[in-house]
């Protein structure tokens, strides 16, 4: 059983419109470790979206299907209908599907709630990326295909969202049911189809967060599903766990045209102004991708 068109028009158009006009400069915030690793190798990381550090981010896109099928399960009377939103309410809750992996950036160059997120005790920065020429070297790098999405905050749009997603499943079901017989003997057809809209979900998921993250202005990479039989999975120490990511690449080696990113110092508890850290980053030779220019950070930190 194949879902049809329809589930894949309505996930496409979401796509579409949260892929438009991202602005010129996107910025990736990391610790000191981070910094130099993309800069040394020319890669970034991305993480499975079961393992990114807020565990509620997927929670939420999550509670409003599930919100939706509930909503729509007390107005169904049909028996196989009911089993096709149960299946699908399960298999929403589950791991066990194509894993999709997500990097961050933020339309925000220099926001405070982000320096204290992503640095460490090593210091915090941000990696400028033009977004042009950040899409066009990783579709001419990687292998596997990534896309760039801007978040969706809006409580009501993302609840718009998920209804229709979850009505058009329903909606795709009925078509289906009118032209062919389901048998007892289905069950696995109809499994299949909950699976290939599970699929579709998943892409979209990790771009529906809580209105209280909207000063983040995230925009991410997001990859297709993984099959992680085949693609090679790296592993990483997390917060409180091993942390799948896969790479991928935005320059091979020094040999390409050199990569240009803004590099900025995050504020650090005491700042001293003659500190040699800005020229030693601008006049690393190991770099693949160009630190220039490199600034501090004049946002006030204060130390909680």
């Amino acid at each position: 059983m194949k879902s049809t068109s329809s589930i894949e028009k309505l996930t496409s158009k979401i796509l579409r419109e949260q892929a438009e006009s991202p602005p010129d400069t996107l910025w990736h915030y990391t610790n000191a470790a981070g910094l130099l690793g993309i800069l040394r190798s020319g890669k970034l990381w991305a993480t499975n979206t079961e393992y990114l550090n807020d565990a509620s981010e997927l929670r939420y896109a999550r509670m409003l299907v599930w919100r939706s099928i509930g909503s729509l399960r007390a107005k169904v009377f049909d028996d196989r209908e009911h089993d096709m939103l149960d299946l699908l309410s399960e298999s929403i809750s589950q791991s066990l599907k194509p894993s999709v992996f997500v990097a961050s950036l933020s339309a925000e160059k220099n926001d405070l709630s982000q320096w204290r997120a992503y640095g460490g005790s090593s210091g915090s920065f941000a990696l400028g990326f033009s977004s042009r020429t950040l899409s066009e070297a990783i579709t001419r790098n990687s292998e596997l295909p990534f896309n760039l999405y801007k978040c969706i905050y809006g409580e009501k749009r993302s609840a718009v969202l998920c209804a229709r997603f979850v009505d058009r499943v329903l909606s795709e079901f009925r078509k289906y049911r009118r032209t062919n017989s389901l048998r007892p003997s289905d069950y696995l057809e109809i499994r299949n189809f909950v699976a290939e809209t599970v699929e579709s979900f998943e892409i979209l998921a990790p771009l529906i967060k809580h209105p209280d993250f909207a000063r983040e202005a995230e925009w991410r990479l997001v990859s297709g599903p993984v099959d992680l039989n085949k693609r090679p999975i790296h592993l990483r120490e997390g917060r409180t766990c091993v942390v799948p990511y896969i790479e991928f690449t935005i320059a091979e080696n020094k040999s390409e045209p050199k990569t240009t990113v803004h590099t900025q110092i995050g504020p650090a508890i005491s700042y001293n102004p003659r500190d040699p850290t800005l020229a030693q980053i601008a006049y690393c030779d190991d770099f693949i991708l160009q630190p220039f220019p490199v600034e501090p950070s004049q946002t006030p930190y204060r130390h909680r």
